[in-house]
């Protein structure tokens, strides 16, 4: 595909709260989709602790075909975490969220499936734009200034 992240669309959706297991702290939880002007191309979650840094964030990213005619089968998932000092980092352990994400994609990438695709070069590009767009996500973006 080749698209840069500055001409990738964002589409902002829900958000949820909850309390992080390990410290009580509010953890958010954001959703929303990333298309070009003429196709869907990604949805995306991200979850984080406020006031954390340390835990990370998770950005899962479920990418493929969407529309009426797509299926579970014709979409990917990869998942990402984001420190303040290390950047993204793929997930190579992704068990958990295989058997949560089954009705969106029956597919799950991990890094070896990933480094050196075809296909890396686009995903990176999705990422790129949720990470710049997101208005949601300042707190994220700020980590690095404010570790």
């Amino acid at each position: 595909m080749g698209k840069s992240w500055h001409n990738l669309l964002i589409e902002e959706d829900g958000r949820s709260t909850g309390l992080c297991d390990c410290c009580q702290n509010k953890t958010i939880s954001l959703s929303g989709f990333v298309s070009t002007d003429t196709e869907s191309l990604a949805a995306y979650f991200i979850a984080y602790t406020n006031g954390q840094p340390k835990h990370g964030a998770e950005f899962t990213f479920v990418v493929g075909k969407w529309g009426d005619e797509a299926m579970a089968k014709d979409r990917f998932v990869i998942v990402m975490h984001h420190f303040p000092e290390q950047g993204f980092m793929i997930d190579s352990d992704i068990a958990e969220k295989k058997s949560n994400m089954r009705d969106l994609a029956s597919n799950f990438l991990n890094r070896d499936d990933i480094i050196g695709s075809k296909f890396a070069d686009t995903l990176f590009s999705i990422v790129d734009a949720v990470y710049m767009k997101d208005s949601r996500i300042d707190v994220i973006r700020n980590w690095k200034a404010n570790a």
